[in-house]
């Protein structure tokens, strides 16, 4: 059957090229639909209970999407309160309430007071509106005097000392936004812009930091965009140089690009053609496929020149190639594929998705490495006589070729060796700790996490934890008694380490109670009767206020929101204190029927997401790859002697984490399970060489000898290619990519050490007490 998909794909080559370009060109069409995506929604799995329930606040209470932009008095400036800083607090507040992207502002120039005058309820900006604030000392003092009495505002809006104030822009839906691209990176990015073409950040009064889901969805853009800018480019120049000082052809240099280009196109023309949105993870698939594309590339050519140099003409090396390469190539890739797939079975929409699409990138790089590529080689002429040499007697290929004399001697001692080192490199597993808190993803000289840190250590967060109150009744949350309780909640919540000040519509009840009693302290206090609550909430939407409170309490009365700013923390920490928090609710605060959500919430269980999608992703990964093994292998026992070289790497490479004090997150979780598949491909091929070996009856020894001489220079050259692959990672402006990098590198190139160095000691060990030679089926040709 490969012998005649050999025949058919050079006699019709012509038309396997024409096929090609027909696909490639269709892909193309899918490229009208991509887009980036950085929205929370992309981690979670459509029915996830968790984003269900956030969805419902969003649709209850409006979107919790924020711009956020904190305004910090400079050092030796008494506070915010000066016509300089104003002005820039007004002139951000006047752009972002001009944007398409927002619907709501707060901000300090913005603020109502509440009063009660010629028996009404009033409400009235603290500052008042002027074009350059320039008010006299006595007038900025009656203004901190008004601040300085607005305890709903203390911590949330601006700080009780009045050195620092915050302005918040609330993202509209996207299915509303009328530009072009996604509403919070569009907003971000251009309030980026407006920042430095107005100099507001260099003022010797104020500094200005930026946060908010908005600031980080599109720092998770920028930065993504700028690593594939350098990295990719700076990569494929290496593969260029790597490729030509190997094959010394043109052929050998450019159609090899050539391959890798037209398959990351497609691949990506197909994410569009299907929907999906480029995002954070999946921006690196150009970098991880075309190390795959180029693996199989290399064995290709190798074998094409090989061909060639034996006397047969392009036509007949590539059916030859076709027919030599065919069969390993397929299981290696299908062992690469399930190692991507292994993804799907996780809970983490975003590593499921880019599992899949991997998938799919690998499956259209087979087909051009197999089908295209043999059929451009085709028509070519040159014999690669230089890469021939380099590949025999190159400097590699002699030290490849010298190992098996080597480990002879000292097998025993390298398996002993290898087997006391895993109980250690186990136990240091074992000792990992899952860690997915974003502030992690960025480095610390990135502004977003100087932003998220500032409003932390000033604000509690510039992210809250939401609760949702029901009393199931229309009208509820006006009864006493519940806001009583929902009181009583919130003042447990503001005891709580690591939150911040709480915003519900409990905090204008009481104020409204205190300005409606001559502003006396003691009316700070929830009304005595419902018929209070709606009139001092009737009262309070008559006086025209900015702040209306349909962001706290549902349309029918029956709901209401209560908001706390939440410190990020590491993620087993955020866990501890929510599940403190549920806890608590679930024995005391049973009857106020609260739902916990937000985006802590979301990310909180992201961890959980992790270590199960990591157990069950490496678990599926390694039975179909065992499965593959013994399939391609046709012996159980080399199956398994065969996974050792694959498991060995990853055990090792869990073992440094935990030393070097790396977290288990996402990016780590795929390193376990990508590269376990694409390791196993350089396995397949000594492994299958070795059974040639033993089919002509060559002893172990003497086997592995062979098989290390014909595949350790293919070996050794996509091991290069591919840790380079991954080290363009380590470019990345976010920490988990560059952890990828390190951890991929690391565990790539111990794979090679192990199908070079352990797997021919064990082997060597397996067959030496043998007197007759084992039958072995017979094998594939690699």
């Amino acid at each position: 059957m490969i012998a005649n998909i050999a025949n058919f794909v050079v006699r019709y080559r012509a038309l396997v090229l024409l096929t090609s370009l027909i696909g490639i060109i269709l892909s193309t069409l899918g490229f009208k639909n991509l887009y980036f995506d950085s929205s929370t929604d992309i981690w979670f799995l459509d029915d996830d209970p968790v984003l269900l329930e956030y969805n419902e606040l969003k649709k209850k209470f409006g979107s919790d999407d924020y711009l956020v932009v904190g305004v910090q008095a400079a050092a030796g400036e008494k506070d915010v309160l000066n016509p300089e800083t104003v002005q820039a607090i007004q002139k951000i507040t006047n752009y972002l309430e001009e944007h398409a992207a927002v619907n709501k502002v707060r901000s300090l120039v913005k603020y109502e007071y509440m009063f009660y005058e010629d028996e009404m309820l009033n409400v009235e900006t603290a500052i008042p509106a002027s074009k350059n604030f320039n008010f006299s000392e006595t007038e900025w003092n009656d203004i901190r005097t008004i601040l300085n009495g607005e305890n709903i505002a203390h911590d949330l809006l601006f700080t009780k000392d009045l050195k620092n104030t915050l302005i918040s822009a609330r993202v509209i839906e996207q299915s509303k936004y009328t530009g072009k691209g996604n509403a919070k990176t569009d907003l971000a990015a251009d309030f980026r812009t407006f920042v430095e073409r107005e100099g507001l950040q260099q003022s010797d009064k104020y500094k200005i930091y930026i946060s908010g889901s908005a600031a980080i969805s599109e720092s998770f853009f920028y930065f993504s965009t700028v690593d594939q800018s350098i990295s990719y480019p700076i990569m494929l120049t290496f593969i260029i140089i790597f490729l030509f000082l190997t094959f010394r052809t043109l052929a050998g240099t450019v159609l090899p690009i050539l391959v890798l280009v037209v398959s990351c196109v497609v691949a990506i023309g197909l994410i569009g053609y299907f929907g999906w949105s480029m995002n954070m993870l999946n921006i690196t698939l150009p970098t991880m496929l075309t190390v795959v594309v180029v693996a199989e590339t290399i064995h290709v050519l190798i074998g094409f020149y090989r061909f060639r140099n034996q006397g047969l003409s392009p036509k007949e090396a590539a059916v030859e190639t076709i027919k030599y390469c065919f069969e390993p190539c397929f299981y290696t890739s299908i062992t690469t594929l399930l190692g991507y797939l292994s993804l799907a079975t996780g809970s983490i929409a975003l590593v499921v998705t880019f599992g899949v699409e991997m998938a799919i990138g690998v499956a259209v790089a087979f087909f051009f490495s197999l089908f295209t590529l043999p059929a451009l080689l085709s028509y070519t002429s040159a014999k690669g006589k230089k890469a021939e040499k380099l590949v025999s007697n190159g400097v590699i290929a002699r030290a490849v070729n010298n190992l098996p004399d080597k480990i002879y001697p000292i097998r025993k001692a390298i398996i002993a060796v290898t087997v006391l080192s895993l109980f250690p490199m186990i136990y240091l597993c074992s000792q990992v700790k899952v860690d997915t808190n974003f502030v992690r993803f960025f480095k610390d000289d990135a502004p977003v996490k100087q932003g998220l840190e500032y409003f932390d250590e000033t604000f509690k967060g510039s992210l809250s934890l939401e609760f949702r109150l029901d009393s199931k009744l229309e009208n509820g949350v006006k009864d006493p008694a519940f806001l009583s309780r929902a009181l009583e909640f919130q003042n447990y919540l503001v005891t709580l380490e690591g939150n911040g000040k709480v915003n519900s519509p409990v905090n204008y009840l009481m104020k409204i109670n205190q300005v409606m009693n001559n502003n006396d302290t003691g009316f700070f206090k929830v009304p005595d009767t419902r018929d209070m609550v709606g009139q001092f909430l009737l009262l309070y939407s008559n006086s025209g206020p900015d702040e209306d409170l349909s962001d706290l309490i549902t349309f029918n009365g029956q709901e209401m929101r209560m908001s706390v700013f939440f410190a990020v923390a590491p993620s087993v920490i955020t866990k501890a204190r929510i599940e403190a928090i549920e806890k608590h609710i679930a024995e005391h605060f049973s009857d106020l029927n609260i739902s916990v959500t937000g985006r802590a919430v979301l990310f909180n269980n992201v961890d959980n997401y992790t270590l199960t999608g990591l157990a069950s992703s490496f678990m599926f990964s390694l039975i179909s790859i065992l499965v593959c093994l013994f399939v391609v292998l046709r012996s159980f026992k080399y199956g398994w002697v065969a996974l050792i070289p694959n498991v060995l790497p990853i055990i090792i490479t869990g073992a440094v984490m935990a030393m070097l004090d790396i977290y288990l997150d996402f990016a780590s979780m795929m390193v376990a399970a990508t590269t376990l598949g694409i390791a196993v491909d350089d396995t397949i091929h000594v492994m299958d060489r070795f059974k040639r070996a033993k089919k002509a009856n060559l002893d172990n020894r003497a086997a592995i000898a062979l098989a290390t001489r014909e595949s350790g220079i293919a070996l050794v050259s996509t091991t290069i290619i591919l840790v380079v692959g991954f080290a363009m990672l380590i470019m990345s402006s976010f920490v988990p990519n560059i952890y990828m990098g390190i951890l991929g590198c690391l565990t790539i190139g111990l794979a090679v050490l192990c199908d070079l160095i352990i797997l021919p000691a064990v082997l060597m060990c397996i067959g030496e007490k043998q007197k007759a030679v084992e039958p072995m089926p017979e094998a594939t040709s690699v």
